[in-house]
This record gives C-alpha cells, structure tokens and sequence, in this order.
C-alpha cells in the first residue's frame, strides 16, 4: 500500500473513532419516588468533613433527586457507614486527579445519603 493511502486510511480511522465516541454529561437523576437515584460521571466540587460526616457537592444540579440535599446541594457521606474511608478516599483521590466519579444514593433516606462510588 503506498504512503499517501495508509495516511487516507489512518485519518479516516480517526474520524470514525471520533464520531463513536460519546460525550456523556454529569447527570443526578432518580429512578422513582422510592429511589433516591445516583449521579453519573460528575466531578467532586467540594469535599469537607463535619464531625463524623462528610458532605460532597458534585458539577451537577441535584435539583431532580427525590432526597432532600443537606445544605440544599450537597450529597451526605454518613461517618456510621461501614465503608466510609473507601468512600472517602476515592471521592478524594478523583477530586485531586480531576477524574469523574459515579455515585449512588442510598434508597430510603430522607437526606441525600452516598451508599456506595465507582469510577467510570
């Protein structure tokens, strides 16, 4: 295959990959009355520690959660909840790389309640 062609064909790969790829928006949605619902692909905006509890504000309006947001934008990280150093300490290791987390709600709480996060 001459030059020019494999250059063709490799710029033409790139363009496709482009147009696959997807530009997914931070979103707090939920599921139902009963579900709290999650967060997906938001970035950790703010992150501080009040007695035992953590409170975490995300890059996305959590006006759509049928919990009631502590602070009236804030998502609640219970210092009681058996896996709250993992938690912690991944909310705080993507906020110090920039890098966008997913975060669940715990259902039935009245209070936004983090129960578990994943890293996209």
């Amino acid at each position: 295959m001459p030059i020019s062609h494999f250059h063709d064909l490799a710029a033409a790969i790139v363009v496709a990959g482009l147009a696959v790829s997807t530009n997914v928006e931070a979103a707090c949605a939920s599921n139902s009355q009963t579900d709290p619902g999650a967060c997906t692909d938001v970035k950790t905006t703010l992150l501080y520690v009040d007695g035992t509890d953590a409170y975490v504000g995300v890059n996305s309006s959590v006006s759509s959660l049928t919990c009631v947001p502590p602070g009236g934008s804030l998502l609640k990280l219970p210092g009681t909840l058996p896996n709250f150093k993992v938690i912690y300490s991944t909310l705080l290791a993507a906020q110090l790389s920039s890098r966008n987390v997913n975060i669940r709600l715990l259902p039935g709480t009245s209070e936004c309640t983090i129960t578990y996060v994943t890293m996209p």
